[in-house]
């Protein structure tokens, strides 16, 4: 009887200790995040790397051209971590739902890599399909340039 109880209360014990470990792990984002802002890019824009893309604690809005006045695309964001490496960059990884536009519940997984100073952001982002649950496998490993998904933006000042 004894050992039962014993085999009971460890067990209890190691789901608490795995409870704890996992919410030490879970990031909680603060209202000022370097990742938050307006981030333009270069490019020519097309419907998967619109030019403008306007990042807030609320989710994310994408606007084919700068000077378009409506979205062409809204979603979701969570920030599922986040970390700075030695050279002072930080890292997010962030996962979302598009909630308008062309991809409308499509799930999304993306690494984000913001410079130093915070000015120049580069992402790879992973489409994980309609309603497909999100996971930790799906998460990029790297910034690939050579990835279709691969973008870098630009914080406009202001």
């Amino acid at each position: 009887m004894k050992a039962g109880r014993m085999l009971a209360a460890s067990a209890a014990l190691l789901v608490l200790i795995s409870f704890a470990t996992d919410a030490q792990n879970t990031y909680v984002p603060t209202a000022h995040e370097e990742f938050y802002g307006v981030w333009m890019s270069k490019a020519n824009p097309d419907y998967n790397h619109p030019q403008k893309s306007v990042i807030t604690a609320d989710g994310y809005q994408s606007f084919l051209h700068a000077s378009d006045a409506v979205p062409q695309e809204e979603g979701t964001m969570v920030i599922d971590g986040k970390w700075t490496d030695p050279d002072g960059s930080v890292w997010y990884r962030v996962h979302g739902t598009v909630t308008t536009g062309q991809w409308k519940g499509y799930n999304f997984q993306a690494l984000e890599k913001l410079s130093s100073s915070a000015t120049i952001k580069e992402s790879v982002f992973q489409p994980i399909g309609l309603g497909t649950k999100f996971s930790p496998s799906y998460y990029p490993t790297q910034i690939d340039a050579s990835k279709p998904t691969y973008e870098v933006r630009y914080r406009e000042a202001g």
